[in-house]
């Protein structure tokens, strides 16, 4: 009996043990063996039938044991010869005690080297959206998510993506964007579904030319909150550029840019918030060329930004400073006249670039605020090509500095710039600017520029050679929006000295000064206006000089002019702006006509000349009032008054010319060449008087000599054969006296009327 008794317990125990044996070997066959084809097979048609595309799985396995499963060599189609999606391998480790912690826990989720390509194809089509388009169609209506019932409970606590990478590939375009980002690795810790769950993040990116971005932080998956740090460290900008080559005509070919900035993601009832703060960006060593070629258009030194921060979607941005160290750019024109940037950014860029801004403003008017801005050392050249030998104009250490940047109307800015203009020279500018509207109000000057600069555009349009001269300005120049568009006014003094101008058709000195000083400038634009105080002129001296071969400098000169303005098809005569001046002063000024062709040659001079020149204007009813004394340096003075419209005399010209004692014998060069006769003694007094009222010319000319004598004949010199000095002697009167008095009248709008006809007819 005992036997049966023990043989029966026995045989129970036995086959709880077999049973449970048996369970588990059932399970780990079922595990080992049958899951995983079951899996791939699960896998294979839930992609076709969700996607229709042909997945490919290399290896599935699972240790039901561990509670973990393998998916290897893992590809995914776009299109044909093309892949989407692959990784080298799956690994997700789930724990048992999502049982009791009422989530779903995964102790590991691994995956080695995926890869991601997202693609447009050359017919437009872009990978990504047409798998979305396919999942879409393939979804039936009944499965559509429902989303009131929030996340599902869930714990990873170990996420490790390795060796992973993406391919950005545009081949829409006319040279295909081939861009690489990768090997990347991310880690993730402790993230988890369940409410106010905190895990970290961290994340590095690896770039194809190198650089890295990377990524650390916290997350908090509900409700949404992200936050940390991001650095971004040697990114090329030439391989960044790629995406915008098209769209430009110049090319990025080298720069790296680098930074590190807060950033923090989280929801609130109206929607997802997110804030960059702290941000501060190091880009150096950019350089820019112009379409194909190889010529260096922009490089600069360094662009620095410090302390930014950006609030979405409140659109507003805040920052500390930009400073830009370093600026070189080159540009130039074409020897056709046209500018070479007038290229670099198409005119359909540039229109869609307005479009976008305009959209973007419209939709997110953005609230920006800077402290600062500042471009320092910078230097801008231009080759003018249009000459033979192209022409270098440069702006050398320029500066600017902007302050309270403020977007939006009304907003004023703080502007101070300098600059040497031509490598001589400061300009400056101190001042306010405002963008909505536009408004200028800045204190200007300029000093030491000299103006020869501007000699090869000068002898372009005259035969003339600036051999000096100084240029200076002080005032306010205010560019203010009022009506239809904006006006500008320049308010202040200006000065220029040491001139120096000759012509080269004769080979002689047309004009000089010592110092110009023009005070009190009204200067505006839009009205077109110009009123000037006062224009103070020191030194200056006109010569007019007849060459050996009997050309006349001044009309050589202006014979020039005329040819090259009719060469260059002339142009339409714009109606005359107002012009009005105060006063015009002469100090210590000259003119001299000098005669080459006698030997040795003659010179007639005044010296010095002194007067004043009031109220000229171009729209006054009346003319200036002259006024001008010079003594005959030979002997002599000559006065001028009256009254003339500078603008147009022939409407309106009041002139009476003194001109007394002036010693004859110094003009015997003259009188020997004409009439065969030196002057041995005499003086002459000449009055001159000239009305004109709307071309009607009245003139009066009274000569007066006093003891008179001529010298004996000179052979071979006189133009006219008469006897003078017997005519002399017979217009002599018992005084010493020769009086010569005509009249001269006409209208000068008569093609047939000539001021030496005239003459000769008195």
């Amino acid at each position: 009996m005992n036997s049966v008794g023990a043989w029966l317990k026995s045989w129970k125990l036995v086959s709880w043990r077999t049973a449970a044996v048996a369970a588990l070997v059932v399970y780990g066959l079922v595990g080992f063996f049958l899951l995983p084809v079951i899996a791939k097979k699960l896998i294979v048609d839930t992609a076709r039938e969700r996607t229709g595309r042909e997945v490919t799985v290399g290896e599935v396995r699972c240790n039901p044991f561990a509670l973990s499963l393998t998916i290897r060599d893992f590809s995914m189609p776009d299109r044909p010869g093309t892949t989407f999606l692959s990784f080298d391998e799956f690994y997700a480790n789930a724990q048992v005690s999502s049982l009791f912690r009422w989530a779903a826990t995964l102790k590991e989720f691994r995956i080695d080297s995926p890869y991601i390509g997202v693609r447009r194809f050359a017919d437009g089509g872009i990978n990504l959206l047409e798998l979305m388009d396919d999942i879409e169609a393939r979804t039936p209506p009944d499965e559509e998510p429902d989303d009131e019932g929030g996340l599902p409970r869930a714990l990873l606590q170990h996420i490790l993506v390795t060796g992973s990478s993406i391919d950005i590939e545009d081949h829409a375009r006319a040279e295909p964007l081939m861009w690489k980002l990768g090997p990347a690795r991310f880690e993730l810790h402790d993230i988890s579904t369940i409410p106010e769950y905190q895990g970290n993040n961290d994340f590095v990116i690896g770039m194809e030319r190198g650089g890295t971005i990377g990524v650390t932080g916290d997350v908090v998956v509900e409700p949404l909150g992200l936050e940390g740090n991001i650095e971004v460290e040697e990114i090329s900008l030439e391989h960044t550029w790629e995406a915008l080559q098209p769209f430009f005509k110049f090319k990025v070919v080298d720069g790296v840019a680098g930074g590190r900035f807060s950033y923090r993601i989280f929801l609130e009832d109206d929607g997802p918030h997110a804030l960059i703060h702290e941000a501060n960006y190091l880009v150096e060593g950019i350089e820019v060329t112009a379409g194909r070629s190889t010529e260096t258009v922009l490089k600069v030194e360094s662009v620095t930004t410090s302390d930014v921060s950006v609030a979405w979607p409140e659109a507003r941005v805040r920052g500390s400073s930009i400073v830009v160290e370093g600026a070189e750019a080159f540009q130039w024109i074409r020897p056709d006249g046209t500018p070479s940037w007038d290229a670099l950014v198409p005119e359909e860029t540039q229109e869609r670039t307005v479009e976008i801004y305009r959209e973007v403003e419209e939709a997110f008017p953005w609230d920006i605020a800077l402290d600062r801005f500042e471009l320092r050392g910078a230097t801008a050249r231009v080759e003018d090509r249009t000459f033979p030998e192209p022409l270098q104009l440069t702006v050398e250490e320029a500066s600017l500095v902007l302050t309270d940047i403020v977007t939006g109307p009304g907003h004023q800015w703080g502007l101070s710039a300098s600059a040497r203009p031509m490598g001589d020279g400061m300009a400056k500018l101190e001042g306010s600017v405002g963008m909505v509207p536009i408004r200028v109000e800045t204190e200007v000057s300029l000093e030491g520029l000299n103006v020869g600069h501007i000699q090869p555009y000068l002898e372009r349009i005259a035969p003339l050679d600036l051999r000096a001269g100084v240029l200076e300005t002080k005032g306010t120049a205010i560019v203010d929006p009022k009506g239809d568009g904006p006006t500008a006014n320049f308010a202040g003094d200006l000065t220029i000295q040491m001139i120096d101008l000759r012509e080269t058709a004769v080979g002689s000195r047309v004009l000089q000064w010592g110092r110009v000083e023009t005070r009190g400038i009204d200067a505006s634009v839009a009205p077109l206006g110009l009123e000037i105080a006062s224009i103070d002129i020191h030194g200056a001296g006109i010569d007019i000089v007849v060459a050996e071969d009997g050309r006349v400098n001044l009309i050589e000169l202006f014979s020039a002019m005329a040819e090259q303005s009719a060469e260059e098809g002339g142009g339409e005569v714009s109606e005359m702006p107002p012009v009005a001046v105060q006063a015009v002063t002469l100090h210590a000024c000259s003119g001299a006509y000098t005669d080459r062709t006698l030997t040795p040659p003659f010179t007639l001079a005044l010296d010095p000349v002194d007067g004043t020149i009031r109220g000229i204007s171009s729209e006054g009813a009346g003319g200036a009032q002259l006024e001008i004394e010079a003594p005959v340096r030979s002997g002599g003075l000559m006065d001028l008054e009256g009254e003339m419209d500078l603008f147009d005399p022939k409407r309106l010209t009041d002139l009476s010319i003194d001109v007394r004692q002036t010693v004859l014998p110094p003009v015997s060069p003259m009188s020997v060449r004409y009439i065969g006769h030196p002057i041995d003694e005499g003086t002459v007094d000449i009055c001159l008087s000239y009305e004109i009222t709307s071309s009607e010319l009245v003139g009066s000319n009274r000569f007066v000599t006093d003891q008179l004598a001529l010298g004996d004949t000179v052979e071979g010199e006189g133009m006219v054969n008469l006897p003078f000095k017997l005519g002399v002697s017979l217009l002599t009167d018992k005084e010493g006296h020769i009086t010569l008095v005509f009249p001269i009248e006409g209208n000068l709008d008569d093609p047939s009327f000539g001021l030496g006809n005239a003459i000769g007819s008195a």
